[in-house]
């Protein structure tokens, strides 16, 4: 029974590392006086220069998960709702996914994801024209329009309400927002294998507020699991030592 449970012990502490969320949220590459952000990225508590900078327009986080192949995308922004100034409300973008040494640039993503959360439902498109954001062209791409037809098509969850999504510790600038972060969870699963092991990703809202980017290169296990494996078998080694 101790020999079952060290070897047990061993693995699930292996795969608990493939199947937990990782941050990968980058530096958008867009600061100034006033409008420093927090956490991984500097993106938690922060919109773009010039803009209004408050809970409501905040894109905080990329979450991924390469066991699932899931990609979280976090704010206090309401992907669902949108965003209200001025009389005008300014919606949700696309999801993009792109590959290469660097940040793609606006005309250079390979992949969008178009989100409909009326029934949550996305569309994946590889062959599109960008639209660029209403107020700050540095956030580019917002959207896209396309005469293709989808190159795969499924369902999204939307989750509303959250204290701390994907474990993060991201925060809020005013405490009226405090538990009310948001998290779209999209599976990637359409995307080639080869996009998955090293990718980047980009939204932005209507208006381009606050722009997210993030970036995952997938790590070779490095031998931790051998390493976790070779625990429970000198335990093993041990035990019959000591029974001999």
């Amino acid at each position: 029974m101790k020999i079952q449970l060290v070897i047990a012990g061993s693995l699930i502490c292996a795969g608990s590392v493939l199947a937990s969320p990782v941050n990968v949220t980058i530096y958008d590459g867009q600061t100034a006086s006033g409008y420093v952000g927090s956490g991984i990225g500097g993106e938690d508590n922060d919109t773009e220069p010039g803009t209004i900078k408050s809970d409501a327009w905040d894109l905080e986080a990329f979450g991924y998960t390469a066991a699932t192949k899931k990609l979280d995308v976090i704010g206090t922004y309401n992907f669902a709702t949108g965003a209200t100034a001025n009389g005008k409300t300014y919606h949700a973008g696309a999801i993009f996914i792109g590959t290469g040494s660097s940040l793609p640039g606006p005309h250079d993503w390979s992949y969008a994801y178009v989100l409909n959360f009326n029934n949550h439902t996305y569309s994946l498109y590889n062959s599109f024209s960008i639209v660029l954001p209403t107020d700050i062209p540095a956030s580019s791409p917002w959207t896209i329009t396309s005469s293709s037809n989808p190159v795969a098509t499924g369902s999204f969850d939307y989750l509303t309400g959250l204290a701390n999504p994907d474990g993060f510790g991201l925060t809020v600038m005013n405490p009226s927002y405090a538990n009310q972060h948001n998290m779209i969870s999209l599976s990637l699963a359409d995307l080639p294998s080869e996009v998955l092991s090293d990718f980047y990703v980009h939204t932005t809202m209507e208006c381009g507020n606050d722009s997210l980017n993030g970036k995952y290169t997938s790590v070779p296990d490095s031998g931790m699991t051998l390493g976790l494996l070779s625990m429970g078998m000198t335990g093993l080694a041990l035990i019959r030592r000591k029974l001999a």
